[in-house]
């Protein structure tokens, strides 16, 4: 926690991690005598902090609230505080202040099934899958206890995607569409797209593309108009487009897309995505544009580190530099190694044994077909109408 956030902010949001576990570890009756009222040396820390990140203040004056009145802070304000936090770190990338405040947003509140899910995807997010799926049990657990539909229909989700993850395909594909049917069933028309979403994911990998397609057109119809997510959807029926050689057609939603997206690390995939198009489109100027953009944001925000590094092996094997395309292919593979990421460990190992075939071709620029350019179309000019939503 320290080490990501060296200031005064930083100290104050440590303390604040501290007390909170403390506070929502503790009994009601015992929580009085927990903490002492707030020195003015600490007072001034809170000050300071609100000036750092004013997005915050309102999770700061909880926290003080917390030390100064502890009978008088609720489980549900300490628990909201706390994932306050975890949105603002999760979009500045500070992906293990963002896990923490989770976590401590769902000691806090322990009976809140939204905090427990909130705490699975972020611990997912961090390859803590162990974690992540405890996460998940008791999510869904206190979702079906407390009768809430639509965090039942996260812990789903969220499960398969976990399951996704850690390359368990059909277990992963079967969470999902039990998860989107119970959202069309409650009538959570945002949940069955983010499942749609996460379901196309899995249509790539195994190289089904019209099944795809069809994930991305029930996602498209079931978004509404200004969900975050959007940018992203984008993004991956770009990627749909880039595994059938649809390079001119991806480029301009990645050009549209990519500054959409708000967590830098997504956008350094986003970058790397763009670069491959760009390459593959014959618009060399514009590789070397986003492979640097890319280059920037991954060597600070590293989560996509394995995929950035394979896109720009994909893009330059495009542009016929192998070379350099398998420098990249090892960078991917040397990290994803030391992840134990499997997915990107057989990618990468494949990228290379491809990159060493004799006679081995620039990637051709093929134009996608009907129904392709139908989905293209339609998430354009979402993204067109797109403004940015809260999380």
């Amino acid at each position: 926690m320290l080490a990501q956030m060296e200031s005064a902010a930083g100290l104050v949001l440590w303390r604040a991690l501290v007390d909170a576990r403390m506070w929502g570890d503790a009994p009601a009756a015992r929580r009085r005598s927990l903490f002492h009222a707030p020195t003015e040396d600490v007072r001034d820390r809170f000050a300071l902090a609100c000036e750092e990140i004013p997005a915050l203040a309102q999770a700061f004056g909880t926290f003080a609230l917390m030390l100064r009145s502890p009978g008088l802070a609720t489980s549900e304000q300490v628990g909201s505080a706390c994932a306050q936090v975890h949105a603002w770190a999760d979009t500045a990338g500070l992906r293990t202040v963002a896990l923490l405040f989770a976590e401590a947003a769902a000691h806090a509140d322990p009976e809140n099934p939204a905090h427990a899910n909130l705490a699975a995807r972020s611990a997912r997010r961090a390859l803590m899958y162990d974690r992540a799926g405890t996460w998940h049990l008791r999510a869904y657990k206190l979702a079906v206890r407390s009768r809430n539909r639509t965090e039942t229909v996260w812990a789903l989700m969220g499960y398969g995607a976990m399951m996704k993850a850690t390359d368990r395909i059909p277990e992963a594909r079967r969470f999902l569409q039990r998860a989107t049917r119970r959202a069309m069933a409650f009538g959570r028309k945002k949940e069955a797209a983010v499942a749609h979403h996460e379901l196309m994911g899995i249509a790539v990998d195994q190289e089904r593309y019209r099944l795809a397609e069809l994930h991305v057109a029930s996602a498209i119809a079931l978004y509404p108009g200004d969900h975050p997510n959007l940018p992203a959807l984008g993004h991956d029926f770009a990627f749909v487009l880039l595994r059938q050689k649809h390079c001119s057609a991806a480029l301009p939603l990645l050009e549209r897309a990519a500054p959409l997206i708000a967590r830098p690390d997504e956008r350094g995939l986003a970058m790397s995505s763009l670069a491959w198009a760009a390459a593959g489109a014959g618009r060399f100027t514009r590789l070397a544009e986003a492979e640097r953009a890319a280059l920037e944001l991954v060597a600070i925000f590293d989560a996509h580190a394995s995929a950035v590094f394979l896109h720009l092996a994909e893009a330059f094997r495009a542009a016929g530099d192998l070379d350099q395309a398998g420098r990249y292919a090892d960078e991917a593979a040397r990290i994803a190694q030391a992840k134990g990421d499997i997915q990107f460990v057989r990618e990468a190992a494949e990228m290379r044994l491809q990159l060493r075939e004799p006679n081995t071709r620039p990637q051709q620029d093929i134009p996608p077909g009907t129904r392709s350019l139908a989905i293209l179309r339609d998430l354009t000019t979402r993204l067109k109408a797109w403004k940015r939503a809260p999380n």
